[in-house]
């Protein structure tokens, strides 16, 4: 079924702003901003199908939106979540069906560095932005009217050229996308979960303690700890080696300091404590997420307010949502139990200060492992492919291998490096980033482990799942492919693993969704000595990052698994609201006496394998609380 365009309603509000009050501050995310006292919507332009767009005033926004038969029309905007939140918010309006450019434009063009307007509308040959009529507003809670005319054809100009950008896209894009694109802005403008608000405000105190606690550790002031010059004199000084690396934007070498630093993060693992304790205490202050997320949902939460979760689709390259409305549902910290399985307190505080409304439960569900399994099917490892289907434990079963006796979840230290170990190496992990990874307790418990021993245990992954390692070879060899097709004259696509499943030309590696992993400007160097291409890297968004045949496998795992997932969420989202999303996790909100019958379903609809991978074994697990506990 095609976008049927006489139904589309085209619509743009212009709001009022200034200097302490702006989406460009730090101290506002999107729910906020519209939520706040100090909003006012200054107009909004409507657009019906094809027809001629109309725009309205203060004073006439309200009866011209409700004069809309908003259960039969589709919304249409450049960036959905907003203005879809304000019709909800403000004019209690709720359409039949959201569409949102911004959202089509991620996926179709990945590695833009904004999917705004002002980039796609000369892109797509529709027009350009006029930003001078929307600054001349800014601090104006009452326009004047020399400023009418200019501001409404700014308005209305904008309308006009989202929808034509639309027509353009809509031709080409998957209906199942639009579907998912339509349940993720829902998730936002059509809240359903709530805030336990002194939960969430003792997760605030708890972030403030444990940081004044890390910088107490190591003796030295956080303002030592923020300067990068000083601390790398400490840990020089403490005997540690100070990574470096080449800077994206200066080209020069700088402190490797990041959390993605892998050099960095494993001198959390350094045997000297005082290394240790600057590694941490530096990490924690320069993190605020977990600080200003809690404070972000305290404010959400605020006066029996309901908790807008925002999700950007296609936010990452691989077509995985990214946590939006600088709060990050993506990733909240789940509960961590100890050796006898006993909660340990106040972890995951913030996941679970989400709790469901009155008479209902949250019900998650996760698909276990998918992308060890989608790695093992598209490699063709046929003993994992056989454990899987079989309900074995594959992290047990490596750690046997790596510790030469049984191990099962009674020994959850040994388990947790098998657990590492096929989470990880399947992706070309090298040892030195296995090591990082179990120090800073990434999958598991904070692990101390040696270079040697996890040099050891790569080597044991690498010679246990041949087929794997066989598949880094064939990824090395697209690389190659898609960077000689750059500068061939056949346009034609090579077909590669399972010719229903992927195929790739010179730029992108097309999914079984119709949608792409794009790698454009890809290049390489080439090597004399060993007469091969290597350091392959491509252009996303402003700068060059480089691709290896170990990311290259993970982005398409992760892509695979991404579109299993999602239609899974489709299926589930016919029968239960589905709420919101973790990457491999889905939630519901049921009606409490539902509960088991809704997790059965979502467990039913989770272990059922796309048509194109009928052969994949899939399994996934959940729970049902009334807060988000799982």
């Amino acid at each position: 079924m095609r976008v049927d365009l006489s139904k589309v309603v085209t619509l743009d509000f212009e709001s009022y702003y200034d200097p302490k009050y702006s989406l460009r501050l730090k101290t506002y995310n999107t729910s906020s901003y519209i939520r706040d006292p100090q909003f006012k919507a200054h107009c909004v332009a409507l657009k019906f199908g094809d027809g001629e767009t109309v725009t309205y005033r203060d004073k006439d926004i309200k009866d011209a939106l409700h004069a809309v038969d908003w259960k039969s029309s589709h919304l249409l905007c450049q960036n959905t979540a907003f203005d879809g939140l304000i019709l909800s918010h403000h004019y209690g309006i709720v359409p039949a069906f959201y569409y949102d450019t911004m959202s089509m434009a991620r996926g179709l063009h990945a590695n833009m560095s904004r999917a705004s307007l002002a980039v796609l509308a000369p892109m797509y040959g529709v027009g350009s932005k006029n930003v001078k009529a929307l600054a001349n507003t800014k601090g104006l809670r009452n326009i004047p009217e020399e400023l009418w005319p200019e501001f409404l054809a700014y308005n209305a100009e904008d309308t006009r050229q989202c929808y034509e950008i639309f027509k353009i896209m809509s031709a080409c894009f998957p209906e199942a996308e639009l579907d998912l694109i339509d349940l993720t802005i829902r998730m936002f403008c059509e809240p359903k979960l709530y805030v336990d608000v002194p939960r969430a405000q003792a997760e605030v105190d708890r972030e403030i303690a444990r940081k004044a606690e890390l910088v107490a550790l190591t003796g030295v002031t956080e303002a030592d700890l923020q300067s990068s010059a000083k601390l790398a004199a400490l840990l020089r000084a403490a005997g540690a080696e100070v990574p470096m690396k080449l800077s994206a934007r200066t080209k020069m070498q700088t402190f490797a300091f990041a959390q993605t630093d892998e050099e960095f993060v494993a001198l959390a693992a350094h045997p000297d404590e005082k290394v240790r304790h600057l590694v941490q205490a530096r990490l924690g202050v320069k993190s605020t997420i977990g600080e200003t997320r809690a404070g972000r949902f305290v404010t959400s939460g605020q006066d029996g307010q309901r908790l807008p979760i925002m999700l950007n689709y296609f936010g990452a390259h691989t077509g995985r949502w990214s946590g939006g409305d600088k709060m990050n549902a993506q990733n909240l910290p789940k509960e961590e139990r100890d050796d006898n399985n006993v909660p340990i307190p106040l972890t995951g505080e913030l996941r679970k200060s989400i709790i469901a409304p009155p008479g209902h439960q949250i019900v998650v569900c996760d698909s276990k492992q998918i992308e060890c399994r989608v790695l093992a099917w598209l490699a063709g490892q046929q003993d994992m492919l056989d454990l899987f289907a079989t309900n074995g434990d594959p992290y047990c079963a490596l750690a046997t291998e790596i510790y030469g006796r049984s191990i099962t979840k009674a020994d959850p230290d040994e388990r947790a490096v098998g657990k590492c170990g096929v989470l990880g190496l399947g992706f070309y992990m090298g040892a030195k980033r296995f090591m990082g990874t179990l120090a800073a307790g990434i999958l598991g418990p904070k692990l101390d482990m040696p270079l040697e021993e996890c040099q050891a245990i790569v080597d044991i992954y690498r010679s246990k799942n041949r087929a794997i390692k066989n598949l880094w070879r064939k990824m090395e060899q697209m690389l190659y492919r898609m960077l000689v097709k750059k500068s061939s004259d056949s346009p034609d696509a090579i077909t590669v693993f399972r010719p229903d499943v992927i195929e790739y030309d010179a730029t992108t590696v097309w999914l079984p969704n119709g949608m792409g992993l794009h790698y454009p400007d890809l290049h390489a160097e080439w090597n004399e000595r060993f007469e091969r291409y290597n350091d392959y890297s491509y252009r996303a968004n402003k700068e060059f990052v480089h691709i290896h045949s170990g990311l290259l496998t993970e982005n398409i795992v992760q892509a695979l698994a991404r579109i299993i997932v999602g239609l899974q969420m489709l299926e589930i989202a016919k029968r239960y609201s589905v709420v919101m999303m973790s990457h491999d996790e889905i939630a519901c909100i049921a009606k409490t006496e539902e509960a088991q019958t809704c997790l059965d379903f979502m467990v039913e609809q989770m272990s059922i394998p796309p048509l194109w991978a009928s052969d994949l074994p899939l399994g996934a697990e959940g729970g049902f609380d009334v807060c988000y506990s799982k």
